[in-house]
């Protein structure tokens, strides 16, 4: 399945989009959490059936494929929202971790809910930005994940060369 390419996204989608069958919608959704960023162009289809549905199983299947295809799906962060104020704990749950594994682009989406919120919704948003803020804060610090010793070099270069001459800013 994951070789079928962007061809193979658009039979999906039309797939999602002609067949009415549950169990077929959730085994297209599935191969296309499968293909990943690969699928991007299924993303305004699978936020309109995110935002129809009301299966919590099917939400969170959607949610899954929005999640694998990464930062193309900030597009359907609202909808996920919904999921996080509306849903169960469980929902509520997936839709926090789709929302942090689809990156900071979700942010203003975010706080743009945050701003026209209220009572318990106003303070669960505000918790998930913090969360959001400090993912995106700590993703620069985590020197382990590039696994790469030229990278780790350079920057010792660099902080180096900063030891030995300074600040290179401000100067003519």
């Amino acid at each position: 399945f994951t070789e079928i390419g962007e061809c193979g996204v658009e039979a999906l989608v039309a797939r999602l989009l002609d067949d009415d069958d549950d169990q077929t919608r959730k085994l297209s959704i599935l191969v296309l959490r499968e293909l990943g960023p690969v699928a991007a162009a299924a993303v305004p289809v699978l936020d309109r059936l995110l935002r129809e549905t009301q299966e919590d199983e099917l939400a969170a299947i959607i949610m899954a494929a929005l999640m694998q295809i990464g930062t193309a799906s900030e597009s359907a962060a609202s909808a996920i929202l919904r999921r996080f104020l509306t849903g169960n704990r469980e929902l509520a749950g997936y839709a926090e971790e789709a929302l942090k594994r689809i990156g900071p682009g979700v942010i203003p989406a975010v706080e743009t809910a945050a701003q026209h919120a209220t009572g318990a919704a106003k303070s669960r948003l505000e918790g998930l930005l913090a969360t959001l803020r400090l993912a995106e804060e700590t993703r620069f610090l985590e020197f382990e994940k590039f696994n790469n010793d030229a990278a780790i070099a350079l920057f010792v270069c660099v902080g180096d060369l900063y030891l030995e001459y300074g600040a290179i800013s401000g100067r003519q």
